[in-house]
């Protein structure tokens, strides 16, 4: 749920780009866009941190989820290109850095060079949606549902607890991509743990 800022005697206002963040031109126009924005305090989550840039140092937080969107860049250059507008140049832009994680904010310090009193650990909170159910845990042979494939998602040591029969099933989250999905899939036969892919909106 979005944070409407009431219960703090706050005002928020949320904002969503027009410009998709693909491409120079689209990004620069994002930039133009949010510049036009006025508020006491700016806010940025999501993959758009080079928007940090556009607003003023002073009165913006950006939100560093993680950092795994550097190992996707084969070339030395685009990788140093990328850090900079993603990583290095926004979180110097900024005046406060809230990591999701204490592994985020040590990410964050190693490659950025930013002093760890910048940033403040915030644990993803979880939706007010999500209530506890009355069912009977099954202790001796749980069924284990994994969300996300991505390196960062940790899917290759549930797979582990798998092999020491600590559970007997596994559920992927769809999205990451063909590769890491596949890859993904592939670590959870080997520990020879049936498992079934879940696609969003499914609730089968």
């Amino acid at each position: 749920d979005s944070f409407d800022g009431s219960s703090a005697g706050l005002e928020a206002r949320r904002f969503e780009s027009t410009h998709p963040s693909r491409g120079l031109w689209p990004r620069l126009r994002a930039m133009r866009e949010v510049r036009r924005q006025r508020a006491d305090l700016y806010h940025i989550t999501g993959d758009v941190h080079f928007l940090a840039l556009a607003l003023p140092r002073r009165r913006t937080i950006l939100t560093v989820h993680d950092c795994y969107f550097l190992q996707n860049v084969r070339s030395r250059i685009g990788r140093w290109l990328l850090q900079k507008v993603w990583l290095d140049w926004p979180v110097a832009h900024s005046s406060i850095i809230t990591a999701v994680s204490t592994a985020t904010r040590d990410q964050i310090v190693a490659l950025s060079g930013c002093s760890p009193d910048k940033i403040v650990v915030i644990p993803t909170v979880i939706s007010a949606a999500y209530v506890p159910a009355a069912r009977v845990f099954n202790a001796g042979c749980p069924t284990v549902l994994h969300i996300g494939v991505g390196p960062q998602k940790n899917l290759e040591r549930h797979a582990a607890l798998g092999r020491q029969g600590e559970s007997d099933r596994c559920g992927l989250g769809e999205g990451i991509g063909v590769a890491c999905a596949f890859q993904a899939r592939a670590g959870v036969g080997e520990a020879g743990l049936p498992h079934r892919r879940f696609r969003r909106g499914s609730h089968h």
